[in-house]
């Protein structure tokens, strides 16, 4: 992008928050800029931003003390830096001032690094799971009176009560670092998390080897380095590193250790954690889930309160990491069964006429296959039927068939238009929600399909399709949390 650094560009390099001041986001209305906005507000920085549409966050943020104004490159006055993030395209008139006034122009990642300097911190990272997991660590901490202060990508839920998605906290931090533009390379953490590596992002790294390189360079960068085991890419991954790096890592997984070892050479024994006697329980059950968590001789036994296997892993992650800032994994499993998950995954938003709706932010084939797989053990006998909305051209290209083959463990599948969020270069290939249903229809799962033009005409299919008993669901990163409410009181006037 012209005008801009690169986003992995160290541009508040020797900075402290002192040195801030005032500080607008370009932006300020996305979940991980208002984090940030808020942070540092409490930390006594003069803050204020811009969006271009007014949403439940800006009212939030002005309600807080924040001024928000329209995104014109106005009111931009005595600020010293200007705070944006991948997303923002070019031609923005926030950046242009800006540029022409001279302030410093700092990437998102920069204002978390500076937040992170300094303090035990926990960063998680990896293709999936990097939300759960990091509300997972940050409950841990508060629970151990650690005091953490974290920046995460959804509020989160417990049997006290909701915490957002930001707190200010004393020496100790947790972040979800985003790996989408590598910009993550620039923390330094105590511990870094890599749930797995199945790869995305391909628009920024081209290949499934530079994203692996990066999380490798991520790993470089750690003090210690918790890693999920099971996972294919993880190996990979941890077969190229150094001696040095191999002895960073702690890892986890179902896998028997004497099965791993003869992969991998270089991982101790004492440096692995094992799931184990897993269970998954339906909805009707107090427990979600319950696994054995068997580290360094001891056995400790975990209860969730949320569902689906891979929450397990998450989980097991978030002990492990917290207990190298000094929490004992018997405290860190206790506090996980009071966990009741974050916002927009696997979340519960009503029920109408004996139809549950649920959401979930899966925008990529795994994360839907494992939201769904969760969904189908919690219902075993319902019938589920889902809406699904693509997030960006990119993705549809590399995952089509992925998509296909993950959605097709509902009974009923609507596809809503594609969400194109920040440009990208397959924009003008004609990508469409078509594609998707295509791969459906080439695997034999086509029946279950139906594209639709609007988010409204879906909201009328799906609801017109479930019956009492039935699951809905909407899924993706994009614009489809607007169709809940539709579908909520559509099956309430429904006769």
């Amino acid at each position: 992008m012209s005008n801009l650094p690169s986003p992995s560009f160290p541009s508040l390099e020797g900075k402290d928050l002192k040195d801030l001041k005032s500080v607008f986001f370009s932006g300020i209305g996305g979940h991980g800029m208002s984090v940030l906005a808020r942070i540092l507000a409490a930390e006594g920085v003069k803050t204020a931003g811009s969006d271009i549409v007014r949403t439940p966050i800006t009212s939030e943020l002005e309600e807080a003390g924040i001024k928000v104004f329209p995104q014109d490159g106005s009111h931009m006055e005595g600020a010293r830096v200007l705070v944006w993030s991948s997303a923002i395209e070019e031609g923005n008139p926030d950046i242009k001032k800006a540029v022409e006034t001279g302030m410093l122009l700092a990437h998102r990642s920069d204002i978390l690094s500076l937040l992170m300097r300094g303090k035990r911190s926990i960063a998680v990272s990896g293709t999936h799971g990097k939300t759960t997991t990091s509300c997972i660590a940050s409950f841990i901490l508060l629970e151990a009176g650690k005091d953490p202060g974290w920046a995460l990508g959804s509020s989160f839920k417990t049997r006290e009560g909701a915490e957002p998605g930001w707190r200010r906290g004393g020496d100790t931090f947790v972040a979800e670092a985003d790996e989408s533009d590598g910009s993550f390379l620039k923390y330094a953490p105590s511990v870094c998390i890599i749930t797995n590596s199945d790869g995305d992002h391909f628009d920024h790294y081209g290949t499934i080897e530079a994203y692996r390189d990066a999380l490798k360079g991520f790993i470089g960068r750690s003090a210690k380095c918790v890693m999920c085991m099971d996972d294919a890419g993880n190996r990979e991954i941890f077969k190229s590193l150094e001696a040095e790096d191999k002895r960073k890592v702690l890892g986890y997984g179902e896998s028997a250790f004497k099965d791993l070892s003869l992969e991998l050479r270089g991982l101790d024994e004492e440096n692995y954690a094992r799931l184990e006697k897993i269970r998954l329980f339906p909805a009707s059950s107090p427990v979600a889930s319950s696994f054995t968590l068997s580290f360094k001789g001891k056995s400790i036994p975990v209860e969730m309160s949320i569902p689906g296997r891979h929450n397990d892993f998450n989980a097991a992650a978030a002990i492990l990491a917290c207990a190298e800032l000094g929490v004992e994994p018997e405290a860190g499993a206790g506090a996980v069964s009071k966990f009741l998950g974050s916002s927009r995954r696997f979340e519960l938003l009503g029920e109408e006429k004996g139809v549950k709706l649920f959401t979930d932010y899966g925008h990529h084939p795994a994360e839907i296959a494992a939201f769904l797989s969760a969904l189908k053990s919690s219902y075993p006998s319902s019938p589920i039927g889902v809406m699904f909305e693509p997030f960006n051209s990119s993705r549809v290209v590399q995952f089509a068939a992925g998509f296909a083959k993950s959605l097709s463990l509902a009974d009923k599948v609507v596809l809503a238009p594609l969400f194109k969020g920040r440009a990208t270069a397959q924009d003008a290939l004609g990508v469409s929600s078509e594609d998707i249903e295509k791969e459906a229809q080439k695997i034999g799962e086509g029946r279950k399909f139906e594209v639709v033009k609007n988010l409204e005409d879906g909201s009328k299919i799906l609801a017109s399709w479930a019956q009492p008993e039935s699951v809905l669901a909407t899924i993706g990163a994009g614009m489809i949390s607007r169709a809940n409410p539709e579908i909520l009181n559509l099956l309430r006037e429904k006769r």
